[in-house]
């Protein structure tokens, strides 16, 4: 005689019957795939930060000689990856701006600066450096070759505030604001004054 009892004591899981059941049950797998999904890469992004991994070398911007990334723990890694900004003459204050924030993000020293803008300057920037080293060679200062470069290219009797009170709005609101907060930059207003100049230029 065949005992059954034991079949009875195995616990089944009834198929979902209800429609809310059923695409519960159809969430929680496609949730399942994507967490497998998104652990390896999350994987590899932990193994470059520790400096892992076969990413390739970086290599100097002048010589072109291999050379080490930052330290795994510096607020960049490995994972960064940024193009220098190139110059042909227009917006020169914007231009040293960002060649700032390279010269910093990626630990330029001072002596190689000037060069490494250089090699970045087009069309009329370029034939002003050419006349530049001429006069003052390639080991001049960054401080000194930033006073040059926005006294040769700087917009003549710039002055923001006076923009600033004869910006109006011509086209959309978005482009008004941000024509408005390019301006802001270069001046030191108080909020009030910056907020009333703002409405000054809005159409009626």
């Amino acid at each position: 005689m065949v005992n059954t009892r034991s079949n009875n004591l195995i616990p089944t899981t009834p198929t979902p019957t209800d429609p809310i059941q059923v695409a519960l049950a159809a969430i929680q797998e496609t949730f399942t795939s994507i967490q497998a999904e998104v652990r390896t890469p999350t994987t590899e992004i932990a193994n470059l930060k520790r400096g892992e991994g076969t990413s390739q070398p970086r290599t100097d911007e002048l010589t072109g000689q291999p050379r080490p990334h930052p330290e795994p723990n510096t607020p960049y890694g490995k994972l960064i990856k940024i193009e220098f900004p190139k110059f042909s003459g227009d917006n020169v204050k914007d231009w040293v701006y960002r060649c700032k924030q390279f010269f910093q993000i990626d630990g330029v020293v001072d002596g190689r600066k000037v060069q490494l803008a250089s090699m970045h300057m087009f069309d009329a920037a370029l034939v002003w450096y050419q006349q530049y080293v001429k006069k003052y060679t390639e080991n001049t200062p960054w401080e000194h070759f930033e006073v040059e470069v926005v006294k040769r290219f700087g917009v003549l009797y710039d002055d923001p505030i006076v923009e600033l009170k004869n910006l109006k709005q011509t086209g959309s609101v978005q482009t008004y604001q941000e024509a408005f907060e390019a301006l802001l930059n270069k001046v030191d207003l108080l909020e009030p004054v910056a907020v009333s100049m703002f409405m000054g230029g809005l159409k009626p």
